[in-house]
């Protein structure tokens, strides 16, 4: 919640475009991060916890500065009122079919 009351007082400030590229480029990193913890998970399994879960963290604060809630600011400004409802339906639609499909990782 803090993190999409920071986002909109940022979007005034830098744009949609710099703030959807940055957290792009903040996803990228952050899960790189996560994903050298997992390699280092059987060499140094201390220093692997510890990485996954600094990767985790930045991940969800770097998602919930960036990409989560500036692309709902920016859908109401390219669809028309009228189909609104429609493409929220299908970005719920395809978030839960994603979900759906792909196997719970044990």
């Amino acid at each position: 919640m803090a993190t999409c009351l920071i986002s909109s007082s940022l979007l005034t400030k830098f744009g949609r475009k710099t703030i959807l590229q940055g957290g792009v480029i903040g996803s990228v990193i952050t899960n790189l991060i996560i994903a050298v913890g997992f390699f280092m998970n059987e060499s140094n399994p201390n220093i692997s916890v510890i990485l996954i879960l600094v990767g985790l963290f930045s991940f969800m604060a770097n998602f919930g500065l960036s990409l989560g809630p500036i692309v709902w600011m920016y859908i109401p400004e390219i669809v028309l009122p009228n189909f609104l409802p429609y493409s929220t339906m299908i970005n719920w639609g395809g978030s839960a079919l994603s979900i759906l499909l792909f196997p719970i990782i044990k």
